[in-house]
């Protein structure tokens, strides 16, 4: 049986805190808000893991908006695929990473419509088996039975092994190990795992842990991990980020 490597897609495959910056941006520039809105926008965002109805109201109370905050999501969600960018590299890994023999999927929380217009704009969906959204299957990361059927829908199972590739300790990483994959890694930000709503912070590391046969199926893997890396050691602004084996 063919083996599994799964993604996640937010702050793994595609950058979105440069997505939610360029957002931000025309946001407070299409409403004459100034550059300290970007900032405040950007931090009260908390990297995504805000629910989203939550983060709108806040908005629109801050900056006293008269636009609904079910409008402003609206058209956040109708504006961001578009500025969701996958580097050329990343895309390339992947298609490698199938040619090789892997079934490769993509696993996401959040709302269907947002979420599957970010995977098909920026290229990815050609690249990989399947995809998994939350909102269409109802069942969000750590539960296992996401990830089975992300397992399903690529044409294999859990039980052939691979990977869950991520950057969310608890969604990403504790849900990939409680599914039996032998084979985790951690990229992005690395967050406290003290327990739920534990909050996280970017470090600059980026985690492997590798499993413990298969050179050359590491090797491969190891390629599109290497790709998301560089592509991000390349966004304007961003940290310079270290390598932990």
């Amino acid at each position: 049986m063919q083996r599994l490597a799964l993604f996640d897609l937010d702050n793994t495959l595609v950058d979105r805190q440069l997505a939610l910056s360029a957002w931000a941006m025309e946001f407070a520039d299409d409403r004459g808000l100034g550059r300290e809105a970007v900032r405040w926008l950007i931090a009260a965002d908390g990297q995504g893991l805000r629910a989203r109805d939550q983060f709108f109201r806040e908005v629109r109370e801050h900056f006293g908006l008269a636009q609904c905050a079910g409008e402003l999501w609206a058209g956040f969600r109708a504006r961001m695929p578009d500025l969701v960018r996958c580097e050329p590299e990343v895309l390339e890994g992947l298609s490698q990473l199938r040619a090789s023999g892997w079934r490769v999927g993509m696993v996401s929380n959040g709302m269907a419509d947002h979420q599957l217009a970010k995977i098909q704009r920026s290229g990815l969906g050609e690249r990989v088996d399947a995809c998994c959204v939350s909102g269409e299957v109802g069942v969000r990361k750590p539960d296992v039975r996401i990830l089975q059927l992300a397992a399903e829908r690529c044409g294999t199972a859990l039980g052939a092994g691979g990977w869950m590739v991520g950057d969310d300790p608890e969604h990403d990483i504790a849900g990939g190990r409680a599914a039996g994959l032998p084979g985790c890694a951690r990229c992005g930000s690395v967050g406290s795992s003290s327990g739920l709503g534990a909050s996280r912070q970017p470090t600059g590391r980026f985690q492997v842990r590798w499993p413990r046969s298969g050179f050359c199926e590491m090797a491969l893997t190891w390629a599109v991990l290497r790709a998301c890396l560089r592509a991000r050691r390349r966004q304007p602004g961003s940290s310079r980020r270290k390598l932990i084996r």
